[in-house]
């Protein structure tokens, strides 16, 4: 990673002006980390050998649909200091969006019409569905319990 730094000059009427480069800190190195899994699992392996401590974001845009790409990424980053912050998974995304007829887009779309559309894209059992639906209304009745207005926003 390259250093920053800020050039402090002092100027004296008696001598020649003094450049002196002052370190600015940084407090967190921030990665975004986008492509196939090969692309982002060989930079992940590269920040683990530069004993890298940056905080990550993922975005995964490969051609082959991962649903544990949240557990593959967690095993990269075992016993390092690097953090996954944010993942966003396209083809998880583009799967819902296909199953969208022409005059639908995700804003006629409510929150519980796109968990519905991830459970299909995912083929999920009609057990699990049910199972995975009560937890999901649960997550957000307590979400709307814990905002001021009960929104989700």
């Amino acid at each position: 990673m390259q250093e920053n730094y800020v050039l402090s000059v002092e100027i004296d009427a008696h001598s020649p002006p003094r450049v002196t480069p002052v370190p600015v800190p940084k407090f967190q190195a921030l990665q975004s980390i986008s492509g196939n899994w090969r692309d982002i699992s060989r930079c992940i392996e590269q920040l683990k050998a530069a004993n890298s401590n940056a905080w990550l974001e993922i975005v995964y845009d490969g051609d082959e649909v991962i649903g544990d790409l949240r557990q593959r990424l967690e095993r990269a980053v075992a016993e390092t200091d690097l953090e996954v912050l944010r993942i966003k998974n396209n083809r998880v995304m583009e799967r819902v969006i296909k199953r969208m007829s022409v005059d639908e887009t995700l804003d006629n779309l409510d929150d519980s019409d796109v968990f519905n559309r991830c459970l299909e894209a995912h083929n999920i059992s009609q057990e699990q569905r049910q199972d995975l639906l009560a937890t999901y209304r649960e997550a957000v009745l307590a979400t709307r319990e814990d905002t001021p207005d009960g929104s989700t926003e």
